[in-house]
């Protein structure tokens, strides 16, 4: 755990900024179409729910990272610390989980078939980036590997 932690700094959490607002943005996007186009089918109305609960727990974690870096705290404190942790994780897997869900139900609209392409994409996605991740981790550890 203290290696990642010891990694964060104010440029990282900058990045983590842009990607919480972005999502929110998206999230915010998607549900001012679904309510001009009206939403008329259950897959609408899915993609409609799962957009509007993705933009207050985009917000809540922006917040969460605003706090240390409007009072120049560093996270280490509470980011170590297992519910710290659990919080963090748990908020961000809701919230991309939401927005997956979110396109998928409006793909679904469309076309079952690329909604089932959609989503085994995106969750072969998902088991790469993370298998890239760990490999990643593994090397930057002490004895792990190269010292990437």
């Amino acid at each position: 755990m203290s290696p990642v932690i010891n990694r964060l700094d104010e440029r990282k959490w900058e990045v983590a900024r842009h990607t919480t607002l972005g999502a929110a943005g998206l999230s915010v996007a998607m549900l001012f179409v679904l309510t001009q186009t009206g939403v008329s089918t259950p897959a609408l109305w899915l993609s409609m729910l799962f957009s509007a609960i993705a933009i207050p727990i985009w917000a809540t974690l922006w917040q969460i990272g605003e706090a240390y870096s409007f009072y120049a705290v560093r996270p280490e404190a509470k980011l170590s610390t297992k519910s710290g942790l659990i919080v963090g994780v748990l908020l961000f897997f809701a919230g991309g989980s939401c927005l997956l869900l979110s396109f998928l139900s409006l793909i679904w609209h469309f076309s079952v078939v690329a909604a089932i392409a959609f989503l085994v994409a995106s969750v072969g996605g998902i088991i790469l980036t993370f298998r890239h991740g760990v490999t990643v981790r593994s090397q930057a550890e002490p004895g792990g590997g190269n010292g990437v």
